[in-house]
């Protein structure tokens, strides 16, 4: 078969949580499938480094540029359905071609349900029109079957995974460079995601705020990574606001290897989202050993299982409480047991176990 894949969000630096999905599901794809061929469609060339880095040398994998005037989505690659002759496409941006070659059969990737009112239409249409849905956790799942309870048939769950190669606690060296990269000498609690409503982050500035007035002497940071979304520079002010503003740091984004080694010497990765579809922040902070701190709604207890300190996402107090317990001497040896069953879980998520599954439903 041909499988078409549209890379068309598919960034090669300061990539988010879907990006990350599709980036780790191809490298995987590329080793476990030596039997169909795949044409990948990007909007601008990738650079030689980056698609080397995907294809793993497969020789039965392509690329092409859709260089449409109108849309690229409805028209660009409605279009290369046709004159390419896929037999599948697999669209994980929660949108894809209304229009499309009778003979493509589509697999949609759903990641959450959290877009707005009007951004939701090219999902209901992923819905409709797609011959097979995945979501990426129980709850996501769940979610699709509540919309279109009809197609429960064509609806399958296969979770996310975690690189254990790269996520996993670094040296005191790298660990050393990165803090005095972006001078953090101080403790400091971390968040990792697309800065946006839905990540709660001005509930956990509140929350770091009371918790600073307590623990005024510590002199502990709160360090935020992640691009801000479109809409939403107001939390910059929010923080700016608040007596501890000095100790709120936002640094954007950060590579993966500096990623890993913030990871790798926070005190907790501070995680309590409104929703999520899955929550790969969680992952891969256990994968480093760093404690979590997350809610227990949507799908954040599903994938953290046992393992983090939970705290009700609503309640300011609740969240502080799960702050406090991190620096309490009396909950060391709880936060030790912890970090080893986080390791331990996991390896329960496998991105090769997820390639091996898409390829098995085609």
């Amino acid at each position: 078969m041909l499988i078409g894949v549209d890379c068309s969000h598919l960034v090669e630096e300061g990539r988010t949580g879907t990006e990350n999905y599709l980036y780790n599901l191809l490298k995987n794809l590329a080793v476990v499938d030596m039997e169909n061929e795949y044409l990948m469609y990007f909007r601008t060339v990738p650079s030689k480094m980056f698609w080397d880095d995907i294809c793993r040398r497969n020789i039965l994998w392509r690329y092409t540029v859709i260089d449409s005037k109108v849309s690229w989505m409805q028209v660009g690659l409605a279009r290369a359905t046709f004159t390419d002759r896929l037999d599948r496409l697999l669209c994980t941006w929660h949108t894809l071609p209304v229009i499309h070659s009778p003979r493509t059969k589509i697999i949609s990737v759903i990641h959450d349900f959290s877009c707005s009112i009007l951004r939701s239409y090219p999902l209901y249409a992923s819905l409709l029109l797609s011959y097979r849905l995945i979501g990426v956790s129980d709850y996501t799942y769940g979610g699709i079957v509540a919309r279109v309870p009809w197609r429960k048939r064509s609806v399958y769950r296969q979770y996310e995974g975690v690189d254990l190669l790269k996520y996993r606690k670094s040296d005191s060296s790298s660990i050393d460079a990165t803090r005095k990269k972006y001078m953090l000498d101080k403790p400091f609690f971390l968040s990792v995601g697309t800065l946006n409503p839905r990540k709660n982050l001005e509930k956990m500035i509140s929350a770091f705020s009371l918790f600073s007035e307590e623990h005024e002497d510590a002199r502990v940071d709160y360090v935020i990574v992640g691009k801000c979304a479109k809409g939403y520079r107001a939390i910059y002010d929010f923080a700016e606001k608040t007596r501890f503003s000095n100790r709120v740091r936002f640094l954007g984004c950060l590579d993966d290897r500096e990623v890993v080694d913030l990871y790798s010497s926070a005190l907790a990765l501070l995680f309590v989202s409104k929703d999520e579809g899955f929550g790969l922040p969680i992952l891969e902070a256990m994968a480093c050993g760093c404690t979590v701190i997350t809610s227990n709604i949507a799908s954040m207890g599903e994938v953290s299982g046992d393992v983090a300190i939970t705290a009700i996402f609503d309640d300011v107090e609740s969240i502080t409480n799960a702050l406090r317990c991190t620096v309490d001497p009396d909950s060391q040896n709880l936060l030790t047991r912890k970090k080893f069953a986080g390791l331990e879980r996991v390896k329960m998520f496998s991105w090769k176990q997820c390639a091996e599954f898409l390829k098995n439903i085609y």
